[in-house]
This record gives C-alpha cells, sequence and structure tokens, in this order.
C-alpha cells in the first residue's frame, strides 16, 4: 500500500498549485511528527526520523509523493521517542491507498501504523486493516489492557483514504 503526505486538503477547494497538487492547509499546532514521504523518511520537526525497511520505496502519493510498501515486509522504522509516547491525548492520521486488501502470509492484517514499546503491546497505539477489509484501531494502557475499535468500514483498492485515530485518555475516549 502507499502512504501519502498527512497535509489536510481543503475539501472542495478548486485551486491548485502549478505542479498541479491540491493546496493544502499547513500542519496543526501541537504536531510531534510529520513524514511526508517526499523520496526520503526524515520527520518535518526533524526529531523523529525514519529509515525505509525490506525494500520500501516511494511513488506518486495523493499531495506530492508517498511512501510505497509492498505489504509483505515492507514498513518505514521509526526509533523510540518520549514525543511518540504522549500521555494523555492522541491523533494518528495520514493518507493511504491499498494495492491489494490481502495479508501478508502469516499475517492477519496489514498496519498502518504501530507504535509498540518493546515487545509488548503496553503502552502501545495501532492502526490497521483487518483479514476482512475493515478498518481498525486500538490502544492499550502500560499494562495488558488494550481498547480496540472495529469501524465497521470496509476499505476498497486504489482510493485514497484520509484515515485518523484520536484518544483523548482524560475523557476516556
Amino acid at each position: 500500500f502507499q502512504v501519502a503526505d498527512a497535509q489536510v486538503c481543503k475539501l472542495g477547494d478548486q485551486q491548485t498549485r502549478p505542479e498541479g497538487a491540491p493546496i493544502c492547509t499547513p500542519p496543526s499546532s501541537g504536531i510531534v511528527a510529520w513524514y511526508r514521504g517526499e523520496d526520503n523518511g526524515l520527520d518535518v520537526f526533524d526529531l523523529n526520523d525514519g529509515t525505509l525497511q525490506n525494500g520500501a520505496t516511494y511513488t506518486t502519493g495523493r499531495v506530492g509523493r508517498a511512501f510505497d510498501l509492498d505489504g509483505a515486509n515492507d514498513y518505514v522504522s521509526i526509533p523510540d521517542s518520549p514525543a511518540l509516547r504522549p500521555a494523555n491525548a492522541l491523533t494518528v492520521e495520514g493518507w493511504f491507498k491499498f494495492d491489494t486488501l490481502i495479508p501478508a502470509p502469516g499475517e492477519n492484517a496489514n498496519h498502518l501504523v504501530a507504535k509498540p514499546l518493546g515487545t509488548q503491546f503496553g503502552d502501545s497505539y495501532v492502526m490497521w486493516i483487518s483479514d476482512i477489509g475493515h478498518l481498525r484501531a486500538g490502544i492499550c494502557d502500560g499494562t495488558t489492557t488494550c481498547d480496540f475499535v472495529d469501524s465497521g468500514f470496509t476499505v476498497q483498492i486504489n482510493t485514497w483514504y484520509h484515515v485518523a485515530m484520536t484518544f483523548d485518555d482524560t475523557a476516556n475516549s
């Protein structure tokens, strides 16, 4: 699948930049990492640069360029950082396009974003497409307690989706 620049495009805005890409708004305040996939794995804020793994490449994205992951074992590895482990609230978002919904052999899901802490699920968050094509998300606390949500929405191949997961620990939602 492909992961594109996480800029938020203005829906219905008919203006375009000279190269033909839609005009997009700047990132929100409070953002801690932004991976544009512009032919590198750099974090725009220079805090948490990623490294492409197992043959991950780049392709044309929804806005500019995008990460191109084959769904088998490609990924962008981002080192652990306290900034990526927020204490009370979290939003993870991006543009995603799927060439296939079939998980890799031995897997039961295609992960979009996953942030495990060590080898356990404690203090982790994840977004994925299930083996039946549903968009799902989960967040775990520092114990073995995890909350998961199934959107009930089935994604289609060759369609761009803006996907976001938000969690607010204070509101417990």
